[in-house]
């Protein structure tokens, strides 16, 4: 089954139409479906001790580090969970996963699924296209989807920041 994807200078819009899908949760006491490791090339795990998970959490990255640490302080926020499960999906009768960075839990009940990337990574066609197929899959589930960026976290209330 072919995904239909419409690209434009703005965006990339999977129609959804049906793509095979399925979310499988980790089991036993795995708290992640992929576990975080530093990379032998770059990086490395960043560790952070969260109150509202009740544990130290790994990170693949600074953006996902500052984006714990802003979880952490929003009294809307009850708790969030990194890599909580796989999507596992057909693409062109390929079968592919996808591990979503961070799911937020909030006061409302509302659960978001958070991809924290680079603007510059999200501007990629491919990362549009992967992050719709995403979007789509999820609504599904019932879950909310945002991608959060460098500029989300430097501006997290959203005021626009004057140049001095």
């Amino acid at each position: 089954m072919k995904l239909q994807v419409e690209s434009n200078a703005v965006n990339v819009m999977v129609r959804p139409t049906r793509i095979p899908a399925r979310i499988i949760f980790p089991e036993g006491e795995d708290t992640h479906a992929k576990k975080v490791v530093r990379k032998p090339n770059h990086s490395h795990v960043f560790k952070f001790h969260s109150g509202k998970c009740q544990r130290v959490i790994d990170l693949n990255s600074r953006l996902e580090y500052a984006r714990a640490r802003m979880l952490e302080m929003d009294p809307d926020v009850i708790s969030f969970e990194v890599k909580p499960f796989q999507i596992e999906y057909a693409d062109e009768g390929i079968v592919k996963s996808m591990f979503p960075d961070l799911l937020v839990h909030r006061r409302d009940g509302s659960k978001t699924i958070e991809e924290v990337m680079t603007a510059k990574k999200a501007a990629f066609p491919l990362f549009k296209r992967l992050v719709a197929i995403e979007r789509v899959i999820l609504a599904k589930h019932g879950y909310q989807f945002q991608v959060v960026t460098e500029e989300d976290l430097r501006d997290p209330l959203g005021y626009a920041r004057s140049k001095s």
